[in-house]
């Protein structure tokens, strides 16, 4: 009776320890660098998903008001303990302010198999002005976003002058600072400059400097504004967006190679602050032929000969060159040429942006031809512009041309008379007309098979090379495209040189080879990056790609196994490696049909 008491109490026991070791734990958290932050600052948000099971889901983020959200990057930690297989998902979006307030992030959701777990709420404010933190709020963790010279990475936005006439050039310099790594191409969004013309200045400068010690690498991106009129205008805030070099001081691996391999750095958002610009009217007392230039011009005239004849065309041109908007210089007036036969004036314009100052010319040709013979005269036209140096309007006038026209011929408008030649012979001898000629059962041309192909075939080639022109282009511009086009015959070439190794007994690492080949895989088919990818990640994308559980059941497995490979090696005799190559190429074959 002892013994069965025994018997029955371990039984207990080993059910309840059994059911602690299975059951699904899944705990997530949310975390901010700081709970006050300036306007022109950005806050981190750091949400981490844990759990002993696979497949964790991607977090349901909340819309936030007051801030505009941007993912920087996920990362994943993994370990076996005892043979059981936990999990830490760690999400990092950084939130940018649009506004000054007291705001809430709602709790950030996960559901999962039929349970929903969340975080707590979290309160923000954002100020105007500087924040100023004092030592026990900051963090290693903490990326800031002003554009303070302490920065590692900061922008600015000046302009040469903040006071300037209607369609004067006022000067905008962007530059970017950053004395540590750059991790992604920078995204550059550029103001907005409503009531300016724009215009680019190349080129983009590259230098060194050095700012209270600290060196710089600097690039400076400048536009040419002109106000288009009188009044105040606000130039918005430039955006740059940016993967920075940024370690943590916990980091076991705080060497400069480990450190740039395994970092993924930090997304920061980088914004300038606005510049308000006051724009002046031209003075009141303008010249009656004044149509707006604003600069400094030169003005000048020629012919392409002075000796011509009367009825033959000769080509006047009239350029306008100098310093200012030269696509605003208004056409000029040919007036005085009442002895001409005047044509359609073309125009054209040549820009020069040499030290970042725009200058060039805008020419005017007009062809002409003299009625009447003798001494002509080409008059002298006018240019009214304002000088901004001097604040006054001036007049700049071409020379009298002077041409000699001698008698040319008279034009003929009549046409030609028909005389009556009266009857000519042609021949003489009798051509008779054939009436048993069978033309009933003879078919048109048109209707002729090789004649349709011949018609058609220059409309199918014509197609066929820009279906081709436009496949080649998309593969070069589109890069989901591209990854996903490569991505079936890329994987099928890694599964056929895997049996061809395992056929040779040349299988080093082949578990790594496996997994490198299924998640290469699905990151081109979903377009995203393989590093950093999670199983919970695929299994949230595939999902929404409506893929069969079976299929999805099936990668989950596999990925598993290879995580169980690659971390416990001493399991892997346990797993047949031609097996989970052949459930792989299944697995490639069923998405390649619905991807």
């Amino acid at each position: 009776m002892k013994f069965s008491k025994n018997i029955i109490f371990l039984s207990i026991v080993c059910l309840l320890i059994s059911v602690k070791l299975y059951s699904q734990e899944i705990t997530i958290n949310a975390s901010i660098d700081k709970n006050t932050l300036s306007l022109n600052d950005q806050l981190n948000l750091q949400v981490t998903v844990s759990g002993n099971a696979s497949g964790l889901p991607k977090p349901n983020i909340p819309q936030i008001p007051g801030f505009s959200i941007y993912s920087s990057g996920t990362s994943q930690n993994v370990s076996i303990v005892n043979g059981q297989v936990s999990s830490s998902l760690i999400y990092n979006y950084v939130l940018v302010p649009n506004s000054a307030g007291k705001f809430t992030i709602e709790p950030i959701t996960i559901d999962f198999k039929g349970n929903t777990y969340k975080t707590n709420s979290i309160a923000v404010e954002v100020v105007q002005g500087q924040v100023q933190q004092s030592p026990q709020q900051s963090s290693p963790e903490q990326v800031q976003t002003t554009s303070q010279k302490t920065e590692d990475v900061f922008i600015t936005a000046t302009v040469d002058k903040k006071t300037a006439y209607v369609n004067e050039q006022i000067t905008l310099s962007f530059k970017f600072f950053r004395s540590v790594q750059i991790f992604s191409r920078p995204e550059y969004q550029p103001p907005n400059t409503n009531g300016f013309w724009s215009e680019d200045l190349p080129p983009q400068k590259e230098y060194m400097t050095m700012i209270d010690g600290k060196k710089y690498a600097v690039t400076e991106v400048k536009t040419a504004l002109f106000p288009t009129s009188a009044g105040k205008f606000t130039i918005g805030s430039a955006m740059l967006r940016c993967g920075i070099r940024d370690f943590s001081r916990n980091d076991p691996f705080n060497d400069d190679f480990f450190s740039s391999f395994f970092s993924q750095g930090k997304t920061k958002v980088l914004n300038t602050n606005p510049i308000e610009i006051t724009v002046l009217p031209l003075p009141a007392a303008k010249p009656k032929n004044f149509k707006g230039a604003v600069g400094k011009y030169k003005i000048s005239a020629s012919l392409d000969k002075t000796k011509t004849q009367t009825n033959q065309p000769i080509t006047l041109t009239v350029t306008i060159s100098g310093k200012g908007n030269i696509k605003s210089i208004p056409e000029i007036d040919f007036n005085g040429l009442d002895s001409f036969k005047k044509y359609e004036t073309l125009s054209s314009i040549n820009i020069s942006k040499e030290n970042y100052i725009v200058t060039g010319s805008r020419s005017f040709k007009k062809i002409i031809v003299s009625k009447t013979a003798g001494k002509q005269t080409i008059p002298s036209f006018e240019f009214v512009y304002f000088d901004t140096e001097d604040k006054t309007y001036r007049t700049v006038n071409t020379n009298a041309i002077q041409i000699d026209v001698a008698q040319g011929p008279k034009e003929e408008y009549t046409a030609t008379a028909i005389q009556a030649e009266g009857v000519k012979v042609l021949a003489q001898d009798i051509s008779f007309i054939k009436t048993n000629v069978d033309i009933i059962n003879q078919k048109p041309i048109y209707k002729n098979i090789f004649f349709i192909i011949l018609q058609i075939l220059p409309f199918l080639t014509l197609i066929s090379v820009w279906r081709y022109k436009t496949y080649k282009e998309k593969l070069l511009f589109d890069i989901g495209y591209a990854r996903n086009s490569k991505a079936y015959k890329t994987a099928k070439k890694k599964i056929i040189n895997l049996k061809k190794s395992i056929k040779k007994n040349e299988i080093p690492d082949c578990h790594s080879i496996i997994f490198d080949t299924l998640i290469s895989y699905l990151a081109d088919k979903l377009n995203v990056s393989s590093a950093g990818m999670t199983s919970g990640q695929v299994q949230t994308e595939l999902i929404n790609r409506s893929i069969t559980d079976d299929i999805i059941r099936n990668i989950i497995s596999i990925w598993e196994e290879c995580d169980l490979i690659r971390f416990a090696p001493s399991k892997s005799k346990k797993i047949n490696i031609e097996t989970t190559i052949n459930k792989i190429e299944e697995i490639i074959n069923s998405l390649e049909k619905k991807l």
